[in-house]
């Protein structure tokens, strides 16, 4: 975990996962009852089948998660990403599992409203366009 002060009342954290949690053809956010059309490589809690709850990922005993942090049983996940082999004609895939991964927190502590926690149930998919846009899907589940 490195967080830091990087101006007056300006906080970043990062955590950095020692390893992945798991690999799967899952994606909570986008289908909560079969599997993904790709696999993704999951960060926190082992529980990531695609109907799992918000409350059991939070419920979750540290035991059974790659987070740094006991109190963030948060779930991160992205693609996989495969390393592509040709030779003699056939093509072979491999998952790229050196990858150093860590969501990035960034907030203000000097301004109102204060920062808060993500409320229960939050999911937010983020994506880039090209190298100028950055989207954002939000699902708030109640």
């Amino acid at each position: 975990i490195h967080a830091q002060e990087e101006a007056p009342g300006m906080t970043k954290m990062c955590l950095f996962y020692p390893s992945p949690s798991g690999h799967a053809r899952s994606d909570p956010i986008l289908n909560q009852s079969c599997a993904s059309d790709h696999v993704h490589t999951f960060y926190g809690p082992q529980n990531f089948h695609p109907n799992t709850s918000y409350e059991q990922i939070r419920d979750t005993s540290p035991q059974y998660s790659t987070s740094p942090v006991v109190e963030n049983q948060s779930l991160y996940w992205h693609p996989s990403i495969y390393e592509v082999v040709i030779a003699n004609g056939q093509k072979t895939y491999s998952r790229v599992s050196d990858l150093e991964s860590s969501p990035y927190y960034r907030w203000n502590t000097s301004t109102s409203p204060e920062t808060v926690a993500f409320p229960p149930g939050f999911r937010m998919i983020a994506f880039c366009k090209s190298n100028k846009i950055v989207s954002f899907r939000l699902n708030l589940q109640q």
